[in-house]
């Protein structure tokens, strides 16, 4: 009974069931149960990631991304090969199928080949596992098809770098993926003179990608989107956007000769290019281990918190005592024109007290700057004089016996993205000065700001906020930082007219009164 009872209970429900699909009923569809295929997961390690490195060599990596025209492609090929430059060009799928004899050209002049997946595809981060492994697999295995090369690295255009993305590189046979930190393409230079500027500041140890037949991303051109004065050697179409990768071959004519000036300026500047793997062996840490910050003090030195550039109270070291002979003995600022117009007050207010800040020296020169201090003595470099000759400022400290030098050093590239670039650039220069000369104590001054409205670059907004990353990057290593700018500024963050030398003129240089009230505060703000 009780068996029969079930079987007329199964009847009766998928009657009712067939029923319901069948009139259109307004109640709930019973449906067959659906098994859902978790995605796919990859249990192997992370390919590693090859980025730019801190070094004191002038050592640089050089990689090409994409495909132009087949003319083009020969001319780049060449000119990298007379040179005898080991560049990596990074060719997809599709350019390994298509353009077979170009791929093969890059193999026979000795470059190294790598996989820039099927068709460069950006954002694979939101791409399923399965779509990046067919990706960088199948643009694998077209590219050993085409030349006999496997290739070791992976570039992945546009991409965040996470850990599936870097397991999926590994999964498909590669041993690291590659994040150049500078980009060019055929906009980036239209001179030598743009090519030679670049390289003066250049950050050593970067990977610098040519892109070929690609416009470049808003963030390849590094720019934070302020408006900047100076035009720079890169100089961003305001119409670019993110996808605009398809543009007239003929277009790209000028990359044979943005190929040929960076290269001379690299030549000229002393630099060696390496790949990525080798250059991951000239990592140096300049500065030693970087010490973690509190929020709270990561909140005051926010670029972000700031609408005006203003703080309201000074950063870094905290007054201490005022300064006595004894603490200026062995003492050398360093700096620019602004630097120097306060050595000038300093030896005015000796004629009448001779004492005043004890032997204190001033290393200076016109339009000094931190990249400007790295670059190789010659008759053209902007290097302080010392005894008649010119000197890098580490090697002219060491024949000063110097015992504690306080850095000013001038921001001279006005590139929102160059402000990056300053910060590695001042750690080099530290340490460079504590090689040349051990036991040497630094101090780094704030930059000041200029006079409302002046026409020149960079913006009070700019150096203050380079300052604040400059305060960071002192408190991260134990460096004293010297706040003389809150000083020298008013309400609206402006050099105050009555501090300025040259208000109609470059509106920054200090007059009397300006430079007794920097001293007032850094003889009272000892380390």
């Amino acid at each position: 009974m009780t068996a029969l009872l079930c079987m007329l209970l199964a009847l009766l429900l998928g009657g009712c069931a067939q029923e319901e699909q069948g009139t259109g009923s307004a109640r709930a569809t019973v449906r067959p149960s659906v098994t859902v295929t978790p995605e796919p997961t990859l249990n192997n390690e992370p390919a590693q990631l090859l980025t730019g490195v801190s070094t004191e060599k002038r050592v640089v990596s050089l990689v090409f991304e994409g495909y132009t025209d087949e003319t083009t492609m020969n001319q780049v090929i060449e000119t990298v090969r007379q040179r005898g430059v080991r560049a990596t060009f990074f060719v997809t799928g599709i350019m390994a199928s298509e353009h077979p004899e170009i791929v093969r050209s890059i193999a026979q002049a000795g470059m190294q080949i790598g996989n820039y997946t099927i068709s460069a595809e950006k954002e694979m981060e939101k791409n399923t596992v399965d779509v990046n492994l067919h990706q960088l697999t199948r643009a694998q295995e077209l590219i050993v098809e085409c030349c006999g090369v496997t290739p070791a690295l992976a570039r992945l255009n546009g991409t965040e770098h996470t850990q599936n993305v870097l397991k999926a590189v590994v999964a498909a046979g590669l041993e690291a993926a590659v994040e150049p930190g500078l980009y060019l393409n055929h906009r980036s230079f239209s001179a030598q003179s743009d090519a030679q500027r670049y390289v003066e500041n250049l950050v050593r140890g970067e990977i610098i990608s040519i892109k070929l037949g690609q416009e470049l991303d808003l963030g390849e051109y590094g720019d934070e989107g302020e408006a900047l004065d100076e035009r720079p050697a890169i100089d961003p179409s305001p119409n670019i956007s993110r996808d605009s990768l398809k543009v007239e071959n003929s277009t790209y004519q000028n990359i044979p000769s943005v190929v040929t000036w960076l290269l001379d300026a690299l030549e000229q500047g002393g630099y060696t290019v390496v790949t990525p793997q080798e250059l991951q062996e000239y990592r140096v840490d300049l500065l030693g281990e970087a010490q973690e910050l509190t929020q709270e003090t990561l909140d005051v030195l926010d670029t972000a918190r700031y609408d005006l550039p203003v703080t309201d109270a000074p950063i870094g070291t905290t007054q201490t005592r005022a300064g006595t002979e004894d603490d200026f003995a062995g003492v050398v600022f360093v700096g620019d024109s602004v630097m120097d117009s306060i050595g000038d007050y300093v030896a005015y207010r000796r004629v009448t007290e001779p004492d005043f800040m004890g032997g204190t020296q001033f290393l200076t020169a016109s339009n000094l700057t931190v990249e400007s201090a790295l670059q190789p003595v010659s008759e053209t470099s902007v290097h302080p004089l010392y005894e008649g000759q010119k000197r890098t400022i580490e090697s002219a400290l060491h024949a000063m016996g110097a015992k504690k030098v306080y850095l000013m050093m001038r921001f001279g590239n006005t590139r929102a993205y160059a402000q990056e670039a300053y910060i590695k650039n001042l750690e080099l220069l530290i340490y460079l000065i504590r090689q040349e000369n051990p036991g040497i104590e630094v101090v780094v001054l704030s930059l000041l700001p200029g006079v409302a409205g002046r026409s020149g670059t960079p913006t009070n907004m700019q150096i203050f906020r380079l300052n604040l990353m400059i305060c960071r990057m002192c408190m991260e290593h134990d460096i004293p930082y010297l706040d003389a700018a809150y000083a020298l500024r008013d309400e609206q963050g402006d050099l105050p007219m009555a501090y300025c030398l040259d208000p109609d003129l470059y509106g920054i240089h200090l007059n009397d009164a300006g430079c007794d009230a920097w001293l007032d505060y850094v003889l009272s703000h000892i380390p």
